[in-house]
């Protein structure tokens, strides 16, 4: 199956923390809403293990980066061996 997207976040931070592959972030101004792609888009990523936000000013999404950085390092998940 080929999987084409024609969507991505405004920020996408490859860098896996805690349980996340990532984090993706959409940036929205005033009563601004996600579209249907954006919001296909994030739920589509956080199934595959990406954290997700939509924030609406800077000083949220740098709040927000900033509990993602205090995540401990990835560890993948492990059958106890």
């Amino acid at each position: 199956m080929n999987l084409c997207i024609i969507y991505l976040s405004d920020v996408c931070l490859p860098l896996a923390r805690g349980i996340y592959h990532g984090f993706y972030i959409e940036m929205k101004y005033g009563k601004n809403k996600l579209t249907d792609e954006q919001l296909l888009f994030l739920k589509g990523v956080k199934k595959q293990g990406y954290a997700t936000a939509v924030c609406y000013t800077a000083e949220e999404a740098i709040r927000k980066l900033k509990l993602y950085f205090q995540l401990k390092e990835y560890q993948e998940a492990t059958n106890g061996n």
